[in-house]
């Protein structure tokens, strides 16, 4: 959970980002437009001609009753953007003019000073300019600006502030309500993915629906479960044909080595037979026992290694079973050469371990005869159990001739191990 909030976190992050540079760079680039366009336009604007009008309105001078435009004047109308020009004296006469159109009045009223100075003269957008003779208009082309008036009281100006700064703040809410949505359905569409992940670790399998944003991730998934699945039931079967070889040759053994043992056992009791014959049977009995449980100890190795036996976990004391595996050999009649010594510690005895009762009893019977039938001459076999902390230590040891020295190395470098151990140890 916490890895996929981390994750939509950073989405959510990388979103406000991203937006919060989207805006800004339009508004760097409206505001790039809007330079761009006064720089250009210029003179093309009528509100950034007033140079030029009070210029040319300046130019115009009266001689012999006649108004004049100077030299200079018409330099700087045929520079301008201005097509045509005219000059109205206090009266509403045109006194004088420059490519006035035909359309163009030649006398005007107040009024018509008063509309015109605002709007069109014949759809001509004007420009108007007073100099000391009268009123400069100015004409420029048709339909080359637009013309508005917008009258507002100060109040009114000061609330449209207000209101877009409302709506400024109103629309950034909504932009973050807009990217939480987006990082919770993101993060909705991942949960089920981590979940698949999760499974697919604890060897479980893996459904997950093929839809929205982690479409292929969530296929990705479905496939790698398909094929882990096949591949552990291909695991399973051939275990499955491992254990049930390793069963049959167990138990097809089992029936030549119980007719050895049972003749060896004949001979071994035949006062007819010389002693060293029946010594001969007797040994050929103790390996004949030696390989039946090697048997059983491979068969039962490979059904706990393959699952193929379940473990019977109960709670008992340690204690108790090493002494019911102890008194088990002297009742079978343990023969003088060989002693078996118990020492459990005072707190051992209060110590209680869940396991598989039979399996350690096993083990423990196997490590005794262990020592029992490497050491012919006779030994005897040390068993301590004590109590460290939270686990129950039980060791075994033997003062017989020890482990050959090949088989230590080979012990150890199976294990991984740099250290031989002790000749006398088991």
């Amino acid at each position: 959970m916490r890895s996929l909030w981390r994750i939509g976190s950073r989405y959510m992050l990388t979103a406000v980002l991203v937006t919060l540079l989207l805006i800004a760079a339009n508004f760097s680039v409206f505001l790039y437009w809007c330079y761009q366009t006064v720089r250009e336009g210029g003179e093309n604007r009528v509100y950034f001609g007033r140079e030029r009008m009070e210029a040319v309105s300046a130019q115009i001078i009266l001689e012999d009753g006649e108004y004049r435009l100077s030299p200079e004047g018409y330099g700087i109308l045929e520079e301008s953007n201005f097509v045509w020009a005219m000059l109205v004296d206090p009266e509403g006469n045109v006194v004088w003019s420059h490519e006035l159109p035909p359309e163009i009045p030649l006398h005007y009223e107040l009024a018509d000073i008063a509309v015109l100075s605002r709007w069109y003269l014949k759809d001509y957008p004007v420009g108007v300019w007073k100099n000391s003779f009268g009123l400069m208009i100015y004409g420029f082309a048709k339909d080359s600006f637009a013309r508005y008036s917008l009258v507002s009281d100060l109040r009114t100006l000061d609330s449209l502030l207000s209101y877009a700064r409302t709506a400024l703040l109103l629309n950034m809410l909504l932009l973050l309500a807009l990217v939480l949505i987006l990082a919770w359905r993101f993060y909705r569409s991942l949960k089920p993915v981590e979940q698949g992940i999760l499974k697919l670790s604890g060897g479980e399998t893996v459904e997950l629906q093929e839809k929205g944003s982690v479409k292929e991730l969530a296929r990705r998934l479905n496939q790698t479960s398909a094929s882990l699945r096949e591949k552990d039931e291909k695991l399973r079967r051939r275990d499955d044909a491992r254990t049930d070889w390793i069963a049959g040759v167990s138990h097809d053994i089992r029936m030549p080595l119980a007719l050895i043992t049972g003749y060896s056992d004949e001979l071994m009791h035949d006062e007819r037979l010389p002693g060293e014959s029946r010594w001969k049977a007797e040994a050929i009995r103790q390996q004949s026992m030696v390989l039946k449980e090697l048997v059983e100890n491979l068969n039962l190795t490979s059904k706990l290694e393959y699952h193929s036996q379940p473990l019977n976990k109960t709670i008992f004391s340690p204690a108790v079973a090493l002494r019911e595996c102890v008194a088990e050999y002297y009742n079978q009649g343990l023969r003088e050469a060989y002693e078996i010594n118990l020492a459990v510690q005072r707190e051992a005895e209060q110590e209680r371990i869940c396991a598989d009762r039979g399996l350690l009893l096993r083990l423990f019977r196997n490590l005794i005869g262990n020592s029992i039938r490497h050491n012919p001459e006779g030994c005897r076999v040390m068993i301590a159990l004590d109590s460290v902390g939270d686990t129950v230590r039980c060791r075994f040891t033997d003062t017989g001739q020890g482990i050959p020295e090949e088989i230590v190395v080979s012990m150890g470098e199976r294990m991984g191990k740099g250290e031989r151990g002790s000749r006398n140890g088991k």
